[in-house]
């Protein structure tokens, strides 16, 4: 038996599909006020007939027999009654209509997204059947569509519905709810029926939001004091004055850090958790590295798609904190998983190492294998480095902007500040080449420092991810270089080709 109880006698539901003209209006919100209805004991009863009777106010259709009424939900208060409306045989998508009623049966309020489309007559030909792609067909075309934007998935559910937006034709869509792989949301997409393209597609997963303590990006940027150092990971009140409290987003339920695009769940030992999602740890605990990685690597993941990127890494980031005695991080493209060391300062502690390391991700992401050739590896490396300064040069001093990793480097580096590596080194191709990833990468760290100081922080990094997607994985300095060029031209329109070319020409890189 059906769930569902339509507010007047219908014919037996048939398979014919529905042709249906343009949509011509939407009520959004409508209040009642105190109108009453006749005090009936039956809720439905009572709601259907100030429908009925209020249809041409409340913008419905006469007789309103395109509305089905849910069972009514008891409330304190009396009750309500959630009207889902059809289209013929099909829901329409996002339309309902709730009747709230006193415990008299009273209406005391009408919400509306209630959408008037206009039906033409069935069609009657089975042969038009076929001109509408199969469920099967909808869920492969949602699936491509989310892989795109870097979102493996399988399907959950498909429905049959109509769609109704101001100013289009109605039209039949496939309702395809995904179900990300790895933790990666649940997603509802839009298929229309008869084209089989993707019409919208959002993340329905509700995430939530918690606090935790880190370092931004690390104690000796935010003091300005050279002289602070790890001392065996014990805590200290200059180190403690510089956690900054900051806001975790995009969290799932489960009081672990795992989310919408960094998890912690390879991580060892007791894991930070927390029902609250409150997550403030001094330094010593191994707890802390787990909060900088998350809130790291998700706040770059943001600010990437705060560009327009959607489809640059675009899943929960795993990270392992906190995980081994030596002083060494890695990316390990064979699992996409990002290891940090805790030899000397742990590596967690630093931001900059974070994000150097998550930028290996992001061109493993954009150009899987990325770094089979030296070049490659170096470009690889110096993007990373160029990575880690974009995301916080700006909270520097401009003497500290082009040096990265000042708190890590304490451990093993001699100047002051000391730094892992630096942007701004007068080194060219080839002459300066040494066979190195790491040093050979300051070539290019250089050239792209350059173009940071020229265009600004957005247009350059802009420019450096789209130009990501031209590359093999081998590539060449060379042909890094051309392909920053061409996405000027893709997105610019070549504003900037000839001072960018002027850069690349004075580290000695070609660009044609």
């Amino acid at each position: 038996m059906s769930a569902y109880k339509r507010l007047t006698p219908r014919r037996k539901s048939t398979e014919r599909l529905v042709a249906l003209a343009a949509f011509a209006g939407l009520t959004a919100i409508t209040v009642a006020g105190n109108l009453p209805a006749s005090a009936a004991t039956n809720a439905v009863t009572s709601a259907g007939g100030y429908l009925r009777a209020h249809a041409s106010e409340l913008g419905l259709r006469d007789g309103v027999q395109d509305l089905i009424a849910q069972p009514a939900l008891p409330t304190q208060g009396g009750s309500v009654v959630t009207y889902n409306q059809v289209a013929g045989e099909y829901p329409v998508v996002d339309s309902q209509v709730k009747v709230t009623l006193d415990r008299s049966g009273n209406v005391l309020l009408v919400v509306s997204s209630y959408k008037q489309v206009q039906l033409q007559a069935q069609v009657q030909a089975p042969a038009n059947v076929g001109h509408f792609v199969s469920a099967e067909q909808a869920a492969s075309a949602a699936q491509a569509h989310l892989l795109v934007s870097g979102v493996q998935s399988r399907a959950n559910s498909t429905r049959r519905e109509v769609l109704a937006e101001p100013g289009s034709p109605a039209r039949q869509v496939w309702r395809v709810v995904l179900e990300g792989a790895n933790n990666n949301g649940a997603w509802e997409t839009l298929v229309d029926a008869s084209t089989g393209r993707v019409v919208s597609s959002r993340n329905l997963m509700q995430y939530d939001t918690g606090t935790g303590r880190v370092f931004n990006p690390n104690p000796v940027v935010t003091s300005q004091d050279t002289s602070l150092r790890d001392n065996d990971d014990r805590d200290s009140p200059q180190l403690t004055a510089q956690l900054r409290q900051v806001t975790l987003l995009g969290l799932d339920s489960r009081g672990y850090l795992d989310g919408q695009f960094a998890s912690t769940s390879p991580s060892q030992g007791t894991r930070a958790f927390s029902t609250q999602h409150t997550y403030n740890y001094i330094r010593s605990d191994a707890r802390f590295e787990e909060v900088m990685a998350y809130y790291h690597v998700d706040t770059t993941q943001r600010y990437i798609q705060s560009l327009g990127f959607t489809n640059v890494n675009n899943r929960p980031q795993p990270v392992k904190a906190d995980a081994f005695s030596y002083d060494n991080s890695y990316y390990n493209p064979s699992n996409g998983r990002i290891t940090l060391g805790r030899g000397g300062v742990d590596d967690g502690e630093d931001a900059d190492v974070i994000i150097h390391e998550y930028g290996h991700a992001i061109q493993d992401n954009q150009v899987p294998g990325f770094g089979s050739s030296e070049e490659a590896g170096s470009m690889g490396e110096g993007f990373g480095d160029y990575w880690a300064m974009t995301n916080f040069a700006s909270s520097q001093p401009r003497a500290w902007q082009p040096i990265i990793a000042e708190w890590d480097a304490t451990s093993y580096d001699n100047h002051v500040p000391a730094y892992l590596r630096r942007l701004d080194l007068d080194l060219h191709y080839p002459q300066d080449l040494s066979g190195e990833v790491h040093h050979d990468g300051q070539i290019w760290s250089r050239a792209l420092w350059d173009i940071w100081n020229r265009l600004g922080k957005r247009t350059s990094d802009t420019l450096v991810l789209q130009s990501h997607f031209s590359l093999v994985p081998s590539a060449s300095f060379r042909d890094g270089a051309m392909a920053i060029v061409a996405a000027d031209r893709a997105l610019y329109a070549g504003r900037d080709v000839n001072a960018i070319q002027r850069i690349f020409a004075d580290r000695g890189i070609p660009t044609r």
